[in-house]
């Protein structure tokens, strides 16, 4: 029987005991002529065990579906009650050993992985978003024991998220490091869950047990961004001093020489959930469709994607007026508790009374990371996001709707569709996912990777030339690191520490910095604390060229938000009040979503760009014989939101900033957020009512620390 054979099959009528039967029959036969190893057979086979357990009719059909979940290697999926003792034998042969495998079962490709990781080899893993990776990640911990171990995350919202579950696996035989300024234990081993950037930044790993690198396919070249350089660079470094590598992804097709880090490959495109695919594409209404489809589906979990902030805003403020509603207890708080700290007005506060999420990159992080927590748990079902979740978070729904087939203004490509669909059903809790489709999905295409840090180093471009040099490199590639530094006029040490940036944009600052040291502007040569025309003619030296991705389109414009931070001492409510005071009516939440915006882009741009600039002028003024400037510590003043430390390190992990400076009394002083988090928790609820705060500022507390 060919595939086509059986698809035909399969895509038959016949959901009764007949039809059932004949499908199951003809995955029989395929499996027999063909062997069980092609993955696109799960996703048949488990739609077609979930068929016989929703209708008692088929039970007499159990039988053949788990017989072929066991051909498959689908063990989780078998209960022990109902097998016979060869079946059992058999399932339970894929038990993990290790105190966190209680309850738990390997699929047969899930068990190979991890064959190969306890092994102590390297390992590069390509496999669907329901493979299951992260519990390879916390068994191997468990039962391998590495002394250090480095988890890079492409973001900041993974970050908590990797966090949180680490903490609770292993929180009390490891110290859990997410911030650079958490040291390393000596007295325990250390897990450190971190960014690239702040990888980059650390200087006291000079040995690793286990680097694992998240999202590995961000290390293409083709991204052309910081942090994709950022990431090789990090992966460069550390990779030849590290005992075991594992790198893990999404299901790609690539070609990567992986003979420098000597590792084994496994892709899998095993999925262990099936995707029903619905098709409106041709729907003429479709926000009235949408929620229709929302209405009727009320009880489940649905992702709802849309292409930009704005898109996400306006799909929120159509669901409203077609008076889409659900009274959540939890949601009907939160969403009175933003409106309260944040702006009445605000479309998500709105949203959320009537049980309606967001989750966008113009939103506060720690806000965001409070409705993820609802929509994770029991309080919220439906959950209106863009690509910051779907590729930052690992958060998964019975239904996606994809609404707009765009990642901001560019249409999305096959592997990103594939991504955004991939969210639709979780292993061990929705067996059967739902994509619902408002557009045409992209037609399918190889995933091209290139990964410069593996790279033979005759193929690296000029941008990926400095840094990225943790491999022995030939004669050939020094001489062409020699010549950039001549023709930059920069020493290599600087280089290197620019090396997140384009050549063509470490040329463009630098000449504007000699520009500005010659012309002897008062300006740019100051230390410590600068007012808002130092801050402002000082970013505009390196502002497009360091900045590129952001939206705040002027160094002026970064200035402004930065003081009017400084301004409003954490009242966020304030702050909102003065941007959007002049503002129509219909533009306000525009402006809100602006300024949001502006404040995590502030938070992540300028410290940055100011760090950068610093060594620049540093150089060359010292060739000049003008004085040095210290810009490194309005970085981090404005990093922290010109707030205590401990409050802009807690909102990282869920804390709003408003309730974060209501906490700030019990804590007294600039605490590290180890031991904010440490008092925090050692508060009970009695405490933090008779200090001022309710019980649901309360339960944000706890859930978070």
């Amino acid at each position: 029987m060919r595939r086509q054979e059986l698809e035909a099959v399969l895509a038959a009528d016949g959901s009764d005991l007949t039809g059932i039967f004949r499908k199951a029959s003809a995955l029989g036969r395929y499996i027999l002529e063909h062997g069980a190893a092609e993955g696109w057979l799960n996703q048949h086979i488990i739609a077609l065990h979930a068929a016989v357990l929703d209708f008692p009719a088929l039970e007499s059909l159990l039988p053949v579906t788990q017989g072929l979940l066991r051909e498959v290697g689908l063990f989780p999926y078998l209960e022990s009650a109902e097998l016979d003792w060869q079946d059992a034998i058999a399932r339970e042969s894929f038990r993990p050993s290790g105190e966190l495998a209680s309850g738990y079962l390997f699929h047969r490709e899930q068990a190979h992985a991890f064959d190969v990781l306890a092994l102590g080899q390297n390992l590069v893993l390509s496999a669907p978003t329901s493979f299951g990776k992260s519990f390879l990640v916390d068994n191997l911990i468990d039962v391998r024991r590495p002394r250090t171990v480095v988890l890079v995350v492409p973001t900041l919202a993974l970050l908590d998220e990797q966090r949180r579950r680490l903490d609770k696996a292993f929180g009390r035989a490891y110290r859990i490091i997410h911030r650079n300024d958490q040291l390393l234990s000596e007295d325990m081993g250390n897990i450190l869950v971190l960014t690239q950037e702040r990888l980059r930044d650390r200087t006291d790993l000079p040995k690793i047990d286990l680097l694992i690198i998240d999202e590995f396919y961000k290390l293409n070249a083709d991204i052309q961004d910081a942090r994709s350089r950022c990431l090789n660079i990090v992966f460069s470094r550390y990779a030849p001093r590290a005992k075991q590598i594992f790198l893990l992804g999404p299901n790609l097709d690539y070609d990567v020489d992986l003979g420098r880090i000597f590792a084994k490959r496994i892709d899998s495109d095993a999925t262990t959930v099936a995707t029903i695919i619905h098709d409106f594409s041709h729907e003429s209404f479709k926000r009235k469709r949408l929620a229709a489809l929302l209405a009727e589906r009320s009880m489940e979990k649905s992702l709802v994607f849309c292409k930009s902030p704005a898109s996400a805003r306006k799909l929120a403020e159509s669901l409203i007026q077609e008076g889409i509603g659900y009274d959540l207890p939890y949601c009907r708080q939160l969403g009175a508790w933003l409106a309260e700290h944040y702006h009445p007005d605000w479309v998500v506060a709105s949203a959320l009374k009537i049980g309606i999420g967001m989750h966008h990159g113009a939103m506060p992080r720690s806000v965001s990371q409070q409705i993820l927590r609802a929509f994770e748990e029991s309080d919220l079902n439906i959950l209106i996001c863009t690509s910051t979740l779907i590729e930052g978070v690992n958060t998964k729904a019975e239904n996606v709707f994809i609404f707009d087939d765009k990642i901001r203004s560019k249409r999305f490509d096959y592997f990103s569709y594939r991504n955004i669909s991939g969210r639709a059903g979780r292993f061990r809790k929705y067996m059967i996912g739902n994509v619902f489709l408002f557009n045409e999905p992209p037609d399918p295409e190889a995933y091209q990777l290139d990964i410069p840090s593996l790279a033979d180093p005759a193929d690296l471009s000029d941008d990926f030339l400095i840094g990225v040099d943790g491999f022995a490199h030939d004669d050939s590639f020094r001489d062409r690191r020699a010549r950039l530094e001549t023709d930059l006029d920069l020493p290599a040490e600087l280089i290197e520490q620019l090396a997140t940036f384009p050549i063509a944009s470490i040329r463009a600052v630098a000449d504007k910095v000699k520009e500005r040291l010659r012309a002897g502007d008062q300006r740019v040569l100051w230390s410590d604390r600068a007012g808002y025309e130092e801050l402002a003619a000082t970013l505009a030296m390196g502002w497009r060229p360091f900045a590129k991705d952001s939206s705040l389109v002027s160094a002026g414009q970064a200035a402004f938000f930065a003081f009017r931070m400084l301004g409003t001492g954490g009242r966020i409510r304030d702050y909102l009040n003065r941007i959007v005071q002049s503002s129509k009516p219909e533009g306000v939440q525009r402006e809100i979503d602006r300024a949001l915006r502006a404040i995590r882009e502030v938070d992540f741009y300028v410290p940055s760009v100011l760090s950068a600039l610093q060594l620049l002028v540093n150089h060359f003024a010292m060739r000049v014989e003008l004085p040095q400037v210290d810009y490194l510590t309005m970085a981090e003043t404005i990093e922290s939101h010109f707030l205590p430390r401990h409050v802009k390190g807690l909102e990282e992990i869920g804390i709003p900033i408003p309730l974060g400076m209501k906490v700030h009394g019990y804590l007294g002083g600039d605490h590290d957020l180890d031991e904010a988090i440490t008092t925090l928790r050692s508060l009970r609820e009695r405490d933090y009512i008779d200090g001022g705060l309710t019980q649901f500022e309360y339960r944000m507390i706890a859930a978070s620390v």
